[in-house]
C-alpha cells in the first residue's frame, strides 16, 4: 500500500498550486495521511475528495476538523529508525522553516519504507 502523507500545511484557503502539488505527487497513492494543522476544513474536505482521508487534529485546527482525529507540528521533516520504532514526518509542503518545502510517501508491504519529497 501506498500512502501520501503530509502536515502543517496552515491554509486558509486552498490554492491551485497545492492542487497541482498534491495531484501530481499523490496521484497514485491509495490513502492520503494528513498529520494536523489543516487551518480550514477545505482543505481536508478537497483531499478526502481525492483519496481515503485518514488524519488527525494539530493544534491550529478548529473544533470541526477535531473530529477527524502519525507526527507533525514540527515542519521538520523525519525519515528514520531508532530502537526498533519508525519516525516519520512529512515536514510542510507549504510553511517550512528550515528544510524547504516537503511531502512524503509511505509504502507499507512487508516492511515499512518512507521517503521525503522536496517541493
Amino acid at each position: 500500500m501506498k500512502i501520501g502523507v503530509l502536515s502543517d500545511t496552515h491554509l486558509s484557503e486552498l490554492s491551485l498550486e497545492f492542487k497541482k502539488m498534491i495531484e501530481f505527487h499523490f496521484g497514485d497513492v491509495e490513502k492520503i495521511l494528513h498529520a494536523g494543522d489543516f487551518v480550514d476544513w477545505s482543505v481536508a474536505e478537497y483531499l478526502s475528495g481525492l483519496k481515503e482521508l485518514i488524519a488527525v487534529c494539530g493544534n491550529m485546527d478548529p473544533f470541526k476538523i477535531r473530529n477527524a482525529p502519525v507526527y507533525g507540528h514540527t515542519h521538520t521533516p523525519a525519515n528514520h529508525q531508532n530502537k526498533g520504532l519508525f519516525f516519520f514526518n512529512p515536514g510542510s509542503p507549504t510553511r517550512s522553516f528550515w528544510h524547504g518545502a516537503t511531502l512524503g510517501i509511505l509504502t507499507i508491504g512487508e516492511k515499512i519504507e518512507g521517503k521525503i519529497i522536496k517541493i
